[in-house]
């Protein structure tokens, strides 16, 4: 994948890419009962991170299966929501994400296949201290500032029951832009300041092994 055009900005809003390939008419009338429930979550969690969702290889049934679940849904993310004829499968979605970013599987040139680990940027990997293999493990991470207020990844969630906390790698000082400043200064505007276990950003991965995470 290339680089951003302007690295400086930050990232807002996100696209996804919704394969319906194994879709079932019963997978369509179980997930009605609880369409409800995700469009509150849709509304209420930031749903202004939501710039597009594609909806790729609907069978020909999704349409009218649609047409019922939008009606639980907020309107602004019914608006967002694209279907996609597979006639139309790479020219929708290449208005809005580089071709380099789609995945193969769908037309682009993105060598990618569900559970594949992440594949970190080498100037990201470089700006790293890693406490030991050089690279993350399966599983989801969260972002925390340690005592000196340092931004430290850690893997949480748990293998087989027993929860983790283990820190796998740090900011390189030279590279903490916001070591200290707008971090810190939520902390104290939330009254946060003896809480130092804030997540600055999540990192959501899956351990198709795990199903405690």
């Amino acid at each position: 994948m290339k680089d951003r055009p302007r690295p400086s900005i930050p990232i807002t809003s996100a696209k996804y890419l919704v394969d319906l390939s194994t879709f079932t008419m019963k997978q369509g009338w179980d997930i009605k009962n609880y369409t409800s429930d995700i469009g509150q979550l849709f509304m209420m969690g930031y749903p202004e991170i939501i710039g597009r969702l594609f909806v790729l290889n609907a069978p020909l049934y999704f349409g009218w299966m649609w047409g019922i679940m939008r009606k639980w849904l907020d309107p602004g993310t019914v608006g967002k929501v694209v279907v996609v004829p597979a006639s139309e499968m790479m020219p929708k979605p290449t208005k809005y994400i580089d071709t380099e970013s789609i995945p193969s599987r769908f037309g682009g040139e993105f060598a990618w296949e569900h559970g594949t680990p992440l594949d970190l940027d080498v100037r990201i990997q470089s700006g790293l201290e890693w406490k030991e293999e050089g690279k993350l493990p399966p599983g989801p991470m969260k972002w925390v500032l340690d005592e000196s207020g340092r931004k430290t990844a850690v893997v949480v969630g748990s293998i087989e029951g027993v929860a983790r906390t283990t820190m796998i790698a740090q900011v390189k000082l030279e590279d903490e832009a916001i070591r200290v400043g707008t971090a810190e200064k939520n902390i104290r505007m939330t009254g946060l300041e003896r809480t130092r276990d804030v997540a600055i950003a999540t990192l959501p991965f899956r351990d198709d092994n795990n199903g405690d995470n």
